[in-house]
C-alpha cells in the first residue's frame, strides 16, 4: 500500500508495512486534479539493526544513533528500509517512532516488513468489532458506526515527570 499525504511524517505508515511519504500543497492539488503523482524512483537504503537491544534502549535511541552516523541530510532522496532482529522485536509504537523520525535524516519514506504481531492485533480487533457491533443495523439494513466510548482525562502530578537526560 502507498500512502501520500500533506505531512512529512507520513513516513510513520512504514511501520505498518505501507509506504508513506509526504507531499507538498502543489502536489496535493495535482493529485486531487489528476489522481496521479509523478516521481523519480527513490534510492533505497537498508538499515539492518543486529543483535538485541540493551536495557533501557528505545526505538528513539536507534533512530537517533542512525541520524548521528549519517547526518541530518544523510538520507536525502532515499527511502529507508529498516530490518534486523532488533527491529523485529520492537512494539508497534517503537516501529512507528523509527519510521516517523526517518524524515529527520532527510528520508522521503521509510518502511519495515509487516510484523506478525501487528497482523494478529488487526485480526483480533476486527473480530472483536464484528462480535460487538455486527448485529446492530440501521433502519435500512446497513451496519452503523458505533458511538465512541467517552474517555477520561488523564490526571497526573505533572511536576513528578522527569526528563531522561543521558
Amino acid at each position: 500500500m502507498v500512502i501520500a499525504a500533506g505531512d512529512s511524517h507520513t513516513t510513520t505508515y512504514g511501520a505498518l508495512g505501507a509506504f508513506g511519504f509526504g507531499i507538498g500543497t502543489s502536489e496535493i492539488e495535482h493529485y486531487l486534479a489528476t489522481q496521479t503523482l509523478v516521481y523519480k524512483r527513490l534510492k533505497t537504503m537498508r538499515v539492518t539493526v543486529t543483535g538485541r537491544l540493551g536495557i533501557a534502549v528505545t526505538a528513539k535511541d536507534i533512530i537517533m544513533a542512525l541520524i548521528q552516523k549519517i547526518g541530518a541530510s544523510g538520507a536525502t532522496g532515499f527511502a529507508i528500509e529498516f530490518a534486523g532482529p532488533a527491529i523485529d522485536e520492537l512494539s508497534v509504537e517503537g516501529r512507528m517512532t523509527i519510521c516517523n523520525m526517518a524524515v529527520e535524516a532527510g528520508a522521503r519514506g521509510a518502511f519495515m516488513a509487516r510484523m506478525k504481531k501487528f497482523i494478529n492485533i488487526c485480526r483480533t480487533n476486527r473480530a472483536r468489532q464484528k462480535a460487538s457491533y455486527g448485529s446492530r443495523r440501521c433502519s435500512h439494513g446497513a451496519s452503523y458506526v458505533p458511538t465512541p466510548v467517552p474517555y477520561s482525562i488523564l490526571k497526573s502530578p505533572w511536576t513528578a515527570i522527569c526528563w531522561n537526560l543521558w
